[in-house]
C-alpha cells in the first residue's frame, strides 16, 4: 500500500531537482593577464539560483576571488563599453580542487530568470586560464557567433553555456576569441529573479529615415499654423506618419505651446532672435551638433521659423529661409517660413 505514495514522492522529488552544475572543459591551454576578462552567453530556460562558480585558474590559489557581472542578452560587441554591464555579485575562493579547478562560493547567490545573459567575469590577484575554441560547425565561422565552435557549447535542462571571448583588461582592449571557459556552473532550482537592465542593438531603425522636409509649391496657406482667432487655419501642429519610405504629413491635435518656461510670452518681433532658457531644476539637453554630444540649458528661438539649441544663429535670422543654409548650419527645427509674430493673421511674406 506504501508503494504508490513512494513512487509519487519519488516523482515529485524529481521534478525539483536541478541538474547543477553544469560543465564545460578543464583542459587549459592558454590564460590571460591578472585582472582580465572572461566572456560568454548564458541562455536559462527555466529559473535558478547560481551559488558558486569552479573555475580554472592559472595559479589555481585559493586566496584570490573574483567579479560577476552581467549585461546585454550577448557579450558580442559589448566588451569595450563598462556602461553596458553591472556588477551582481562577488566571490569567495574556499579551496583549491585538483587540475587547477578553484572553488568560489557567490557571497550572494542570485537567480536569473528564463532569458539570454552576457556574462562577464573578471579575475583579481590571479588570472584565468581557458581553452581555445576548436573545430568548425559550418555554415558558421567558428568563434564568429557564441557556441559556434565544436568545443564551445554546453547544455542541460535549465541552461545553455556558449562561449566565449577573453580580454588581458577587463572590458576593455583587445578581444581573444574563441576563448572556452573551463569551469562548473553551481545552481539550485527556482529563486526570486533579479531585475537585470538589458541592451539590444536594433538597427538603422528611425534614423535612417531623419529628414527635414519643406515645400516647393508657391503658397501652403491651407497648412498655416495659428489660431482661427488670428487668422490663422486652427492648424497647431503636426503630424508624421511613415508610409514605408517617405513620411506623410497631416495636421495634429496638440496645442501650440507658445510661451516659454514660467508660461512668459516669447514676445518675438519680425527678424529676432531670443534665447529661452530652461527651469533651472530641469536637465540639460544632450543634442548632437556636426558630429560632436553637446549639452545646452538654452535654446534659440527665431521668428523665421527655426528653433536651434546650444547657441545663436544671428547669421540666419534676416535671411529669407533656404534649404542649404539652414541644413548646414545648427539650427535643429524649423517650419521654412519668414514668419512675422507681430503681426496678427500675416504669418508668412
Amino acid at each position: 500500500m506504501l508503494k504508490p505514495a513512494l513512487f509519487a514522492l519519488a516523482a515529485l522529488t524529481s521534478l525539483g531537482v536541478a541538474q547543477s552544475p553544469l560543465v564545460t572543459l578543464n583542459l587549459g591551454g592558454n590564460s590571460g593577464n591578472v585582472g582580465g576578462g572572461l566572456y560568454f552567453d548564458l541562455q536559462i530556460n527555466t529559473t535558478v539560483t547560481l551559488t558558486q562558480l569552479d573555475i580554472r585558474t592559472q595559479t589555481g590559489a585559493a586566496s584570490t576571488f573574483m567579479d560577476i557581472y552581467l549585461g546585454p542578452s550577448t557579450y558580442v560587441g559589448n566588451v569595450t563599453n563598462p556602461a553596458l554591464w553591472t556588477l551582481v555579485s562577488t566571490t569567495n575562493p574556499t579551496t583549491s580542487l585538483a587540475g587547477g579547478l578553484t572553488t568560489y562560493v557567490i557571497t550572494s547567490p542570485f537567480a536569473l530568470g528564463p532569458g539570454n545573459y552576457g556574462v562577464a567575469l573578471k579575475s583579481n590577484a590571479t588570472s584565468f586560464s581557458y581553452t581555445n575554441g576548436a573545430g568548425n560547425n559550418p555554415p558558421l565561422t567558428c568563434g564568429a557567433v557564441p557556441g559556434s565552435c565544436l568545443n564551445s557549447i554546453f547544455s542541460n535542462a535549465e541552461m545553455t553555456l556558449r562561449a566565449g571571448a577573453a580580454q588581458n583588461a577587463f572590458l576593455q582592449g583587445g578581444i581573444f576569441s574563441p576563448r572556452v571557459i573551463n569551469c562548473r556552473i553551481n545552481y539550485t532550482p527556482g529563486g526570486n529573479p533579479i531585475a537585470v537592465a538589458s541592451w539590444q542593438k536594433y538597427g538603422g531603425g528611425c534614423y535612417n529615415r531623419a529628414r527635414s522636409f519643406y515645400e516647393f509649391w508657391p503658397s501652403s496657406v491651407p497648412f498655416d499654423f495659428g489660431t482661427v482667432t488670428a487668422g490663422g487655419s486652427g492648424i497647431t501642429s503636426m503630424r508624421l506618419t511613415f508610409a514605408g519610405n517617405r513620411y506623410l504629413v497631416t495636421p495634429g491635435t496638440t496645442a501650440m505651446y507658445t510661451h516659454s518656461p514660467g508660461n512668459v510670452p516669447l514676445g518675438l518681433g519680425d527678424d529676432v532672435e531670443q534665447p529661452i532658457p530652461l527651469d533651472p531644476l530641469s536637465p540639460t539637453i544632450l543634442f548632437v551638433n556636426n558630429g560632436v554630444p553637446t549639452n545646452t540649458a538654452a535654446a534659440f528661438m527665431c521668428s523665421n521659423g527655426f528653433l536651434s539649441l546650444g547657441a545663436s544663429n544671428a547669421a540666419l535670422v534676416t535671411l529669407i529661409p533656404a534649404v542649404n543654409p539652414f541644413l548646414g548650419s545648427a539650427p535643429l527645427f524649423g517650419n521654412w517660413h519668414d514668419l512675422d509674430p507681430s503681426q496678427v493673421g500675416a504669418e508668412t511674406r
